[in-house]
């Protein structure tokens, strides 16, 4: 008996399987480059959104926040214009990053002058 009869030889895989691995693999890639890409849009888009939200008043005012001060209140003094307070106020959260109307003493604050 012949040895090269008893033992497995390896069997390379079909060319439709190896063109179908490679197929997964490019598709993987694709996804992963539109998810890069996705997220660095989100990032750039933010970053370019609060430049220019910062560009938008030409003048600004810094006010420190002492006790008693409430945002309302704050935005109804620099309110010259007779704007409504609400727009006042997101006009103040936006220019200082904030995400809720809660202020701290001694906190600084820049306010816009219209």
């Amino acid at each position: 008996m012949n040895k090269r009869s008893n033992t497995i030889s390896h069997v390379r895989p079909s060319a439709k399987r190896i063109y179908a691995r490679r197929k997964k693999k490019k598709n993987r890639r694709a996804i992963r480059c539109l998810i890069l890409i996705t997220i660095l849009s989100l990032i750039i888009g933010a970053a370019l959104s609060t430049a220019a939200n910062a560009n938008k008043f030409s003048e600004t005012d810094t006010v420190y926040i002492t006790n008693g001060d409430t945002l309302w209140s704050i935005a109804k003094d620099c309110n010259t214009e007779n704007r409504d307070i609400r727009s006042v106020m997101d006009d103040i959260m936006k220019l200082n990053g904030m995400h809720s109307a809660k202020l701290v003493i001694g906190e600084k604050l820049i306010i816009p002058v219209y």
